[in-house]
């Protein structure tokens, strides 16, 4: 019988051209990955050293975290007309501040008969202070057991009685509004306090993650309410007579604890365009959750770790500030 036997040439050959096939393959592969960068990288018009720093620093072990909050059964509230609320503290390094803060907001709810839990997300990593990313973290945290939400300041105190933290059926309602707030004072602020429906912050895809450092997140918020034809309630002036002196006590002191208003390179500019990021990008890990009373009034200690895509928010690190 004779045998298919190959000649001694096919045979040396033949582990070569393996090689070679599986060695192009790889780079078919890198080199798409890398186009794909490049091209996400020319459309947000990042500078070319962050891409490269980004595509080989980025840290891909984070997943997105984005339960379905549209479906009644994502969250624990029974079928009774009442509503609860979350109250979100985005948060690091103020315990002196969170110490005040608990209980006295916790006094303040419980005089209104207002269901509440508050969740302070604490960011934990390196990366400088990004609130509006806890603020994404906290809500979809929260939404399992709540149904509307406040991003609420931590060093920004409630005094008068007439300030409303109750379900805004009508849409947002900012509680700390321009004339009453004791720093801004412009047409366009929603910082500070702001109430929102579970609702209403899905529609606007939440926050932007891309504000690292202090500042104009949420001024890039009231665009996307404005986007999302949502328009933001607030109180009558006319009801409070304690103007902005006293309806409000700011607990932060500047001298104390100095606000990251550091811009650097193309922060300024693209920090400010138009972006899709949010709760359907927000990317981070939960280290643990920690439940804490402070004077007997008790709070959710919600350790965070937020990823950084260093080829696209390379300022999130204050350690490129010199290129």
């Amino acid at each position: 019988m004779k045998r298919n036997v190959r000649n001694h040439e096919e045979q040396r050959l033949l582990p070569i051209k393996k090689n070679q096939e599986i060695g192009r393959s790889k780079k078919l592969v890198f080199f798409n990955f890398l186009f794909l960068k490049l091209k996400q990288n020319l459309n947000l018009k990042s500078n070319l050293i962050f891409f490269l720093i980004g595509l080989f620093t980025s840290n891909y072990s984070f997943t997105i975290l984005f339960p379905d909050l549209t479906e009644p059964s994502a969250h624990n509230l029974t079928k009774s007309a009442d509503h609860r609320l979350a109250v979100v503290v985005p948060f690091r390094d103020r315990f002196d501040e969170l110490l005040l803060f608990v209980p006295h907001i916790s006094k303040f709810l419980n005089t209104k008969s207002i269901s509440f839990k508050i969740f302070v997300i604490n960011q934990v990593d390196n990366y400088r202070f990004n609130r509006a990313s806890l603020i994404n973290v906290g809500f979809l945290i929260s939404m399992k057991e709540c149904d509307y939400m406040a991003m609420h300041d931590v060093d920004l105190l409630p005094l008068n009685e007439k300030l409303d933290y109750s379900y805004p059926s009508m849409g947002p309602f900012h509680v700390s509004s321009p004339g009453l707030h004791p720093e801004y004072n412009y047409s366009t602020f929603i910082g500070g306090i702001l109430i929102i429906n579970k609702q209403d912050f899905i529609l606007t895809n939440g926050m932007s993650n891309r504000y690292w450092g202090w500042g104009r997140e949420d001024d890039e918020f009231y665009i996307r309410l404005r986007k999302a034809n949502i328009t933001v309630q607030r109180p009558d002036l006319k009801d409070f007579t304690t103007g902005n002196k006293y309806t409000f006590l700011n607990n932060h002191d500047e001298n104390k604890r100095k606000r990251d208003k550091k811009r650097f390179l193309k922060q300024k500019k693209e920090s400010l365009a138009h972006d899709e990021t949010g709760l359907n990008t927000i990317q981070y890990r939960i280290h643990e959750i920690k439940d804490m009373f402070i004077d007997k009034f008790s709070c959710s200690i919600v350790n965070v770790e937020l990823f950084c895509d260093r080829y696209d928010t390379h300022w999130c690190n204050m350690d490129y500030q010199f290129l």
